[in-house]
């Protein structure tokens, strides 16, 4: 039995959207690395800031394997014949 496509589709939106998400967070923990200068330890609301925003990142990381997971997992028998059907 092949997974029904709304739901392939369902998991490719959920992975893309997540990734979207922690990339952007991704790039504001850059932008926060850059305003910090070199050399001196971040500020208290800089170092919470960063505590946050890895904190996220994380969180994104792991929704990010889950839903490409399981949109791998979904759509691996796509291209393959139902047990017990041939191709001929």
């Amino acid at each position: 039995m092949t997974p029904d496509n709304a739901v392939i589709n369902e998991w490719r939106e959920r992975k893309d959207m997540t990734l979207a998400v922690k990339e952007r967070v991704e790039h504001q923990i850059r932008a926060l690395n850059i305003e910090i200068m070199p050399g001196h330890d971040p500020d208290v609301d800089q170092q919470q800031r960063l505590d946050y925003l890895q904190f996220e990142l994380g969180q994104l990381q792991q929704a990010f394997d889950e839903a490409e997971q399981n949109y791998l997992t979904n759509s691996s028998g796509l291209d393959q014949p139902e047990r017990g059907q041939d191709n001929g």
